[in-house]
């Protein structure tokens, strides 16, 4: 449930950091945002920072060998150490 919520946070920061990027080059209107060129800076960092925060980027390492054994995978530890 945390990844879940985690993921979520991440891809509305992504979506607004799009959204302040396009305000801020103009191609959506209706804002004091609109052509102002900071926004569209301020919008790529946003974006930039849900992505570096999404967890969903990044795969969970393999288990150790040592981790393994501990599990009582022996099969797995042995077949770790070909």
């Amino acid at each position: 449930m945390t990844r879940l919520i985690k993921n979520l946070l991440a891809l509305i920061v992504i979506a607004i950091g799009a959204l302040w990027s396009l305000q801020g080059i103009g191609l959506i209107g209706g804002s004091f945002m609109t052509g102002q060129s900071q926004w569209l800076y301020i919008g790529i960092v946003t974006a930039l920072v849900g992505w570096w925060d999404w967890p969903g980027r990044t795969r969970a390492a393999e288990p150790t060998r040592a981790e393994c054994l501990v599990a009582g995978s022996d099969e797995i530890a042995r077949r770790r150490s070909l």
